[in-house]
């Protein structure tokens, strides 16, 4: 039997500098992760100063008042004494709340050692304290011998840092002067050199550290600014919701139909065969309900189930014909994917309806574009658009001769606040696919293709099995 320790406090003192406030929730949330994913025979136990909400079968232990004057967090330097055994267990591991569970973590603690930490490698800490195992009494100094004069308060960092004149404190961080970190860079001053440590090898990651989430991940910590129910780590992850009990309040899509939205005019280089297969595509890749739209004036050709609106505007120049999807009198409600006809659809499309900014792009890879848009691939709430649609109409040899026909760069001109996708969802088959830089396939979602080669002048299977 394994006992597995959460911490539960009420901030205190703003000085101390506490992230979050964890609640009932939290810990609740936690223990149903550790059963989901932890298979031997454990126990869950709850520190805390109180129990209210918490569920009945996580059991309660009284937090204590040793080293309160220092902070919450340094209470816990006391599971490293010898009494523990008596309150806690024989064997138990200490988490911290704001981590995510997302694999099998059985085999993480299935060992015989006597101690056992978390080593993300940051460079100040050389241990992390929000997972640690222990047989209880082991490493009993870093309790007994606590020592005030091993503190120094650090005015800038609001918090306590363990001095550099212990002789197991690691060189890196003797060199840097201080182990920062509060609790765990006292645990890091105190311990010798060499422990035992899960890496990320092991599966342990930190989240700052990732862009998503590896496939041999078995437990996510957050440590920093962010728990996993910040509202600003979503829709950009949205694994957490599939792992983390509290945020799957941040996976409700929208209840209005997406307007799938396209444009085709003549002559060439397109034709309805790529209307047909765009739309085709959608249909596959995208299980949410949705209206297939096409602006044109040639439907002939276009399959029945798309929606055929006039191109109204046919006389701009070039690409700024595409504006017309700003235009208030299509009436727009919900949400509107905007794609364009050379885009090639791999993977699901469901992730990008989590996405609610007023106006989002994918972002162009040229460097001299950086930070600018590609256009391709965007979406944008209904209604949105208004005043560039006037703004092109009112002055529009202006833009005419300002863009060159390019609806690229109108929107660097008339859009301010511009967010794009994250990395990765939507990449170029000329820079990315062709030169083999595409490292994780499971999360590219589009192909966009600029340029030459076309679509129907690919046969990699990849292609052929989505674009038809």
């Amino acid at each position: 039997m394994i006992q597995v320790v959460c911490w539960k406090w009420q901030k205190e003192k703003e000085s101390f500098r506490y992230r979050e406030t964890y609640t009932s929730d939290h810990v609740n949330a936690f223990a149903k992760m550790v059963r989901k994913h932890l298979s031997c025979p454990h126990e869950i136990v709850c520190i805390t100063d109180n129990s209210d909400g918490i569920d009945s079968s996580v059991r309660i232990v009284p937090i204590w008042d040793d080293l309160k004057e220092y902070g919450m967090c340094y209470r816990r330097l006391k599971l490293f004494s010898k009494e523990m055994k008596e309150v806690i267990g024989n064997r138990f591991v200490s988490m911290d709340l704001d981590c995510v569970i997302t694999g099998d973590i059985t085999e993480l603690f299935d060992n015989d050692y006597d101690f056992m930490m978390w080593q993300p490698r940051t460079k100040n800490t050389p241990y992390c304290g929000s997972m640690f195992m222990m047989k209880a009494g082991v490493r009993d100094f870093v309790w007994e011998e606590f020592k005030e004069n091993d503190l120094i308060w650090l005015s800038d960092k609001g918090g306590w840092a363990a001095g550099k004149t212990n002789r197991w404190a690691h060189k890196k961080a003797y060199d840097a002067g201080y182990i920062v970190g509060s609790d765990q860079a006292y645990i890091s001053y105190k311990l010798y050199p060499k422990e035992k440590v899960w890496t990320k090898k092991d599966g342990v990651y930190n989240f700052n550290n990732i862009d998503e989430l590896p496939e041999d991940a078995k437990i996510v910590f957050f440590p920093g600014k962010h728990d996993p129910t910040h509202e600003n780590l979503y829709p950009e992850n949205m694994w957490i919701t599939e792992h983390y009990p509290l945020a799957e309040r941040f996976n409700r899509p929208s209840t209005k139909p997406i307007n799938c939205i396209t444009f085709y005019w003549g002559p060439g280089p397109y034709f309805p065969d790529y209307v047909n297969k765009l739309f085709n595509m959608i249909d596959k890749h995208l299980s949410l309900p949705h209206r297939n739209i096409c602006f044109t004036n040639i439907p002939e050709g276009i399959r029945e189930g798309i929606e055929i609106r006039p191109l109204h505007n046919e006389w701009m120049k070039g690409n700024l014909k595409k504006a017309i999807q700003f235009d208030p009198a299509n009436n727009f409600e919900g949400r509107v994917f905007s794609f364009d006809l050379d885009n090639v659809i791999v993977g699901s499309l469901d992730v990008f309806a989590k996405f609610t900014d007023d106006f989002i792009i994918q972002e162009a890879i040229a460097e001299k574009r950086k930070g600018m848009n590609a256009g391709n691939f965007m979406a944008f709430n209904g209604g949105y658009g208004k005043d560039i649609w006037e703004e092109l109409n009112n002055n529009y040899k202006k833009y005419e001769e300002e863009t060159n026909g390019s609806e690229r760069f109108l929107y660097d001109r008339l859009i301010k606040k511009m967010k794009f996708w994250p990395k990765g969802y939507v990449v170029s088959y000329k820079a990315h696919v062709k030169t083999r830089k595409v490292k994780n396939w499971d999360k590219v979602r589009l192909l966009w293709f600029h340029g030459n080669p076309k679509p129907h002048e690919i046969t990699t299977n990849r292609i052929r099995n989505n674009w038809k």
